[in-house]
C-alpha cells in the first residue's frame, strides 16, 4: 500500500533512516526493497539516546550533553518531549524521532540530496496510507503540510511534508 499509495502517486524516492539494532527479517522487508537510499545506525548503549545527543553537542557545539543536562530538561519541561533519554524521566521514545531527523538532515547535506529534490516528506513506517497522498508540487517554501489530528497539544509529528530548503531549519 505504501508503495501504490505514496511512492508511485508522487514519483517519489524513499530514503530510510532506522536502527540497524531493529530491523527484523530486513531483506525481505517491503520498505528495504523500495528504498532508494538506506541510513542505519546502532542502537545506542543500554537504548539510552542521551549518548546520541551527546555526540551530536560535542559535534555540533563543542560541548557535552550531560545526565545532569538530561535531568535539569526532565525538570524544567513536563510532558513527554525526550522521551528515550532515561534521565529525563519522559515516558514516550519521542527522542528517537528526534534523532532519526537529524541523522536524515546529516546524510541529505553529506549526499548532496538537499539540491536534487524539491519536496521532502518524512513519515513513519507504522503510518497507514489508505488512499493516493495529496500533491505537494503546490507547496511553498515556508509552510509544512501535516494531516491534523494527535497533535497532543502541538503538531503531529507522525507526517511532515515540506520543501527541500526548508528541511535544515526542520529537521535540525
Amino acid at each position: 500500500a505504501f508503495h501504490d499509495t505514496l511512492l508511485k502517486p508522487l514519483q517519489a524516492d524513499l530514503a530510510l533512516a532506522v536502527s540497524s539494532d531493529a530491523v527484523p527479517a530486513w531483506e525481505a522487508n517491503s520498505f528495504r526493497s523500495y528504498a532508494k537510499y538506506v541510513w542505519m545506525i546502532s542502537e545506542p548503549p543500554e537504548n539510552d539516546y542521551q549518548y546520541w545527543f551527546d555526540e551530536i553537542a560535542q559535534g555540533c557545539f563543542n560541548r557535552r550533553f550531560s545526565k545532569a543536562d538530561a535531568e535539569l530538561i526532565g525538570d524544567k519541561i513536563r510532558g513527554i518531549w525526550l522521551g528515550l533519554i532515561k534521565a529525563t524521566k519522559h515516558r514516550t521514545a519521542s527522542s528517537i524521532l528526534i534523532y532519526f531527523r537529524w541523522l536524515a538532515l546529516q546524510h541529505l547535506e553529506n549526499n548532496g540530496l538537499l539540491n536534487k529534490y524539491k519536496h521532502l516528506i518524512i513519515t513513519r513506517s507504522d503510518y497507514h496510507f489508505i488512499a493516493p497522498h495529496p500533491p505537494v508540487s503546490s507547496l511553498m517554501p515556508g509552510t509544512i503540510m501535516v494531516p491534523e489530528g494527535e497533535g497532543y497539544g502541538g503538531v503531529t509529528d507522525r507526517h511532515s511534508v515540506m520543501c527541500m530548503e526548508d528541511a535544515p531549519r526542520v529537521l535540525a
